[in-house]
């Protein structure tokens, strides 16, 4: 497996899938309002499973971006690796061909599952500097048209869904359709299924198990966490 984790949150999304993979939507969202714990059974089967793919990793995976590791896997280093959908359009952009030099499949267990990340922007309610020109950002960005542009280039599909995407990848249409089928859940590793603070301590447990692999420190500090940073 090609892996660059030199900024933190690649495994982190590498765990993250691991445990929605053994867990299921329902338990993952049910970790973020503490009616399931990370000491489950499952977790610590998803932990195990990840020592597994480390060991399977390239030995330099934390000296390395996350793009370099998506490179590395479509120039033939390895055979797969695990990012969103913005390795597509950075691989495209590296002039790689889908279909020839990578494709693409839904991670294993995850086949009903759509880990979302999405970005939000906003303006002040009042006294906004500027206020013409970032009303007009605002209209742009919910333009359908632009959304469907910006995600040819990113990889990405539209938030609005009223915007046509007949003219993306096949790799897109696929992950518009799932958007519409699948479980649509939160990334704790970007930030998006909890408050900042807890996924904070979740990326830097998952740095220090990197390090230790160990289960049980792991799931002792994810289980505090729990308990006084989520309400």
């Amino acid at each position: 497996m090609c892996l660059g984790d030199k900024d933190i949150f690649a495994s982190s999304e590498l765990l993250e899938s691991l445990i929605m993979s053994r867990t299921g939507a329902d338990n993952w969202k049910k970790l973020f309002t503490n009616e399931y714990s990370f000491d489950a059974p499952e977790v610590k089967q998803a932990l195990e499973d990840y020592k597994t793919i480390l060991s399977l990793a390239n030995k330099d995976h934390s000296a390395i971006t996350w793009d370099e590791a998506a490179k590395n896997m479509a120039g033939g280093a390895c055979a797969v690796n695990l990012m969103g959908d913005w390795a597509y359009g950075e691989l495209i952009n590296a002039g790689k061909k889908p279909g020839t030099d990578f494709t693409w499949v839904a991670f294993p267990g995850k086949d009903d599952i759509f880990d979302y990340v999405g970005d939000g922007f906003s303006i002040p309610a009042n006294n906004i500097p500027h206020a013409d020109a970032a009303k007009a950002w605002l209209k742009t960005l919910m333009d359908p048209k632009i959304q469907t542009a910006f995600a040819a280039k990113k990889g990405s599909i539209p938030a609005l869904s009223t915007a046509d995407i007949s003219s993306l990848s096949p790799y897109q249409q696929s992950a518009a359709k799932s958007f519409k089928s699948a479980a649509v859940v939160s990334s704790l590793a970007q930030a998006q299924a909890s408050p900042a603070e807890f996924a904070q301590t979740y990326a830097d447990a998952v740095s220090t198990f990197n390090g230790s692999g160990n289960v049980a420190a792991f799931t002792a500090s994810m289980t505090q966490a729990q308990k006084s940073q989520l309400k």
